[in-house]
């Protein structure tokens, strides 16, 4: 009978008292030597990916170097460099000798995207915007700096190469390029600058991507467009008619009753059913509803009394994407504007109800991070505060007459750092508010002020997500700008300002070099996901990226 515990490599039992190993001893030997080659093979392929990224890094930014040097403006481009090897592929096409046999197809700005597959499905893109990256054009991924280099912690382009780039060969170049829009104004949806737009104000970008922004289609009529992160621009709301709250026949959700002519504030209508006049301001609430601004026009510029507005003016509305609906959220569609008085309160808003209170033609929105709404009232150069614990709504701040110039100071677009602090944008320059409070400092930088502006001299407005930076738009009769901040926040009116880039008021896509915008009442939102601006052109009629 044989016991595990005492059997031996040599069996006989002249031999019975030498020493030897149990079954059990060997497996655990098997076993330790099996995980450690388990290990060595799992660095082995580690190293070849950091490799292969390496190489695919070089070989991608070769090609975009190349390209770079010759780009048309439409049709196609012909990559032809020698430096990439014969097993890469650029889109679905097979290299030969180092040739990119397919023509690359660029943009109306000659903007494109070279992708390189390797032998392993392992895949590099070079964007004209973006430089050298990881993954495929739909789905780039920033290299990791440590994924990226070889097993000596340095590049290993390709042998065949003439040089040998590294990723930083494709130095980042800042610019500013159209992602939707023609430069014609019209409402025809599609991709990219195949759609168009019509004269887009406030803007909000959601934390996938997503950009919303308000469009008026000149003549009044008006809608709120979403553009994807595939440059698929759609509806959300709106159509082209120029009046009233509603579409013919509607019927307000919430009650069974047919909506009536007057702007009814609890009334909820199906998307479908809603007429938008003239829409401003956008944001994004922590519900991921929008809520939009609706400046319309109407009642007497200098009454001390509230005035009717146009139907569907002088109102907030919450659009609920997932129910499909929208719905009032502040304004009773009444306007109240004072004399010419300095400083002046705005009476008939002070501790107003939500579905009570007055604005004087809408135009900034946003939440602070503890869910308070704001908004600025153009016509009174008015800041407005709706408190999320009992939604009345007070008065904030109110610029008097005569600041920095003749007249009334007008109020445009509104961001916030994360602390809770209100920047808006003024004709006479940048006002913060501390979070909270009813206390603002002015940022009016001589350099920049443009005491002759009759409207919005500064417009849009954008905080970075840590609050370090703030970008705004500026424009004149012949120069339109883009100024980025640094934020001094114990000395918000010490902070400095600079222009992104400043040749004209104009368009041209482009590095900073040459890029113009127009800048007419745009505003501005910063994206999270890619640390670009978005920018509504609203004379240009276009949305512009700006690749910082």
């Amino acid at each position: 009978m044989l016991n595990n515990r005492f059997l031996r490599l040599h069996g006989s039992d002249k031999h019975d008292n030498d020493k030897g190993f149990t079954l059990v001893e060997l497996l655990v030997v098997v076993i330790i030597l099996a995980l450690l080659a388990s290990i060595s093979i799992m660095i082995f392929m580690g190293q070849r990916v950091k490799a292969n990224n390496a190489r695919l890094l070089a070989d991608v930014s070769a090609a975009g170097a190349v390209a770079n040097q010759a780009k048309p403006l439409g049709g196609s481009l012909v990559v032809t460099p020698t430096t990439v090897s014969t097993d890469m592929n650029i889109g679905s096409a097979k290299t030969s000798a180092g040739t990119f046999s397919n023509p690359v197809p660029l943009d109306s700005q000659g903007n494109y995207c070279i992708e390189l597959t390797n032998a392993d499905g392992q895949s590099a893109n070079y964007t004209s915007l973006k430089g050298a990256r990881l993954g495929t054009c739909a789905n780039p991924v920033d290299p990791d700096p440590a994924a990226s280099s070889s097993p000596s912690g340095s590049a290993s382009p390709s042998p065949s190469a003439s040089v040998s780039p590294s990723p930083s060969a494709a130095p980042h170049i800042p610019s500013i390029v159209t992602i939707a829009g023609t430069g014609t104004a019209g409402s025809t949806n599609g991709v990219g600058t195949t759609s168009m737009v019509s004269f887009p104000q406030g803007v909000a970008v959601a934390s996938n991507g997503t950009i919303y922004f308000t469009d008026e289609n000149g003549a009044g009529g008006s809608q709120v467009r979403k553009l994807t992160t595939d440059g698929t621009l759609s509806t959300v709301v709106g159509t082209t008619a120029v009046t009233g709250w509603h579409a013919a026949g509607a019927i307000c959700q919430n009650t069974g009753v047919a909506a009536g002519v007057a702007y009814d504030f609890a009334c909820v209508l199906n998307l479908a059913d809603a007429v938008l006049y003239r829409p401003r301001g956008i944001t994004i609430g922590i519900d991921g509803a929008l809520y939009i601004s609706l400046a319309g026009t109407g009642g007497a510029a200098s009454a001390a009394a509230d005035q009717t507005c146009n139907a569907g003016s002088c109102i907030i509305r919450r659009i609920d994407l997932t129910a499909g609906t929208i719905s009032g959220y502040v304004g009773r569609g009444a306007r109240a504007r004072v004399t010419s008085t300095s400083p002046f309160v705005v009476a008939s808003q002070v501790a107003k109800t939500s579905s009570n209170a007055t604005i004087s033609k809408a135009q900034g929105v946003g939440f602070a991070p503890n869910g308070d709404f704001y908004f600025t009232s153009s016509d009174d150069g008015c800041l407005f505060r709706r408190d999320h614990t009992d939604t009345m709504v007070s008065q904030v701040w109110c610029e008097p007459f005569g600041a920095n110039g003749t007249g009334q100071v007008n109020m445009g677009y509104l961001d916030f750092d994360t602390a809770g602090n209100v920047y808006v944008a003024t004709d006479r320059g940048i006002l913060k508010v501390a979070a909270g409070t009813n206390t603002a400092t002015k940022w009016t930088n001589s350099n920049f002020l443009i005491p002759s502006c009759s409207t919005y001299c500064v417009s849009g407005m954008a905080v970075s997500s840590n609050g370090s930076k703030l970008w705004f738009t500026m424009y004149s009769g012949t120069t339109a700008e883009i100024m980025e901040m640094t934020i001094n926040q114990s000395d918000f009116a010490a902070s400095t300002a600079t222009p992104l880039f400043s040749n004209g008021k104009g368009f041209a896509d482009g590095d900073y070099s040459t890029a113009k915008i127009a800048a007419s009442s745009s505003d501005l939102a910063y994206d999270p996901t890619t640390g670009d601006l978005i920018v509504t052109d609203m004379s240009n009629q276009r949305i512009r990226r700006i690749d910082l």
